[in-house]
C-alpha cells in the first residue's frame, strides 16, 4: 500500500483512531471505498457527515444520562441505531464513562479524517470549509488548540485565498478567542490581546489584498462589526 492511500500509516495513534472508526458498522464501508478511490470529494464529505451524525447521537445520549443520573443509579446507554445483524465488535451498550471517552475519540478521529481528506484534496473548498467549521465547533480552552486551528486556517488560505467565507471564519475565530478586556492586571493577557488585535488587523489587510474589489464590502462589514461592538453606535459629524 502506497503512502497516498487513506489507510496508509505506521503511526500507532493513527491506528488507534482508525480502530475507533471501524468499531462503527456504518463507517467501515467508507474506509473500504476510499482505499480504492481516495480522490473522491463526495465520498470524503459523506464520510465526515456520517461521523458527525454518530457524534451527535452519542452527545445526545450523554446529555440524557447526565440528567438521569441525578435521580437514579448509573446505567449503560444503548448505542445509536445500528443494524443488529452487523458483525461489529462494538457492544450493544456501554457505561457512561466509556461513552464520554468514545465521544472524545470520535471527535479526534473526525479531525484526523478531515486532515486526511484535505491532504489528498487540498484545493477542495467543500472539504476545507467542513473541516474548519468542525474545528470551530470544538472547545478552544487550551493554547495548543487555538494554535492548531490558526494553523489550519493558514494552510487553507494557501489555495483558497479567493474565498471570502474562509477569511470571515478566520476573522471571527480570532476575534472570539481574544481577551475582551484591557483593564486586567494580568500583563500577559493584555499583551496577548494587543498581539491579537495586530493579528486581526493584518488579517483584514491580507484579505483585502487577496480578494477582488467586488467582495471587499463583505470584509468591511466584518471589520466594522468588530470595531463597533454590538449595542454601540457611531456618531457621524457632517460639516456644514
Amino acid at each position: 500500500m502506497t503512502g497516498t492511500t487513506p489507510l496508509a500509516s505506521s503511526s500507532s495513534s493513527h491506528l488507534t483512531l482508525l480502530s475507533t472508526l471501524l468499531n462503527y458498522p456504518t463507517l467501515t464501508p467508507y474506509e473500504s471505498s476510499l482505499s480504492r478511490t481516495p480522490y473522491n470529494v463526495t465520498l470524503w464529505y459523506s464520510y465526515l457527515t456520517e461521523i458527525s451524525t454518530i457524534l451527535q447521537d452519542l452527545q445526545s445520549l450523554h446529555a440524557t444520562n447526565e440528567r438521569q443520573t441525578r435521580a437514579s443509579k448509573r446505567k449503560p446507554y444503548p448505542l445509536p441505531s445500528f443494524d443488529d445483524t452487523s458483525s461489529s465488535p462494538l457492544p450493544r451498550s456501554i457505561p457512561p464513562e466509556d461513552l464520554k471517552n468514545q465521544i472524545h475519540l470520535l471527535r479526534t478521529s473526525r479531525l484526523a479524517v478531515g486532515e486526511r481528506a484535505i491532504t489528498l484534496l487540498p484545493g477542495s473548498y467543500k472539504l476545507w470549509k467542513d473541516h474548519l467549521e468542525f474545528r470551530l465547533s470544538l472547545p478552544h480552552n487550551a493554547p495548543r488548540r487555538v494554535a492548531a486551528t490558526i494553523d489550519a486556517f493558514e494552510r487553507s488560505l494557501i489555495r483558497l485565498n479567493k474565498m471570502p467565507r474562509i477569511w470571515i471564519l478566520y476573522f471571527r475565530f480570532l476575534a472570539g478567542t481574544s481577551p475582551t478586556t484591557t483593564t486586567t492586571a494580568n500583563r500577559a493577557a493584555r499583551r496577548r490581546r494587543d498581539d491579537d488585535v495586530t493579528r486581526i488587523r493584518h488579517l483584514f489587510d491580507r484579505s483585502l489584498l487577496a480578494l477582488p474589489a467586488t467582495q471587499h464590502e463583505v470584509v468591511w462589514k466584518e471589520c466594522l462589526a468588530w470595531l463597533v461592538p454590538a449595542g454601540e453606535t457611531t456618531t457621524t459629524t457632517v460639516a456644514g
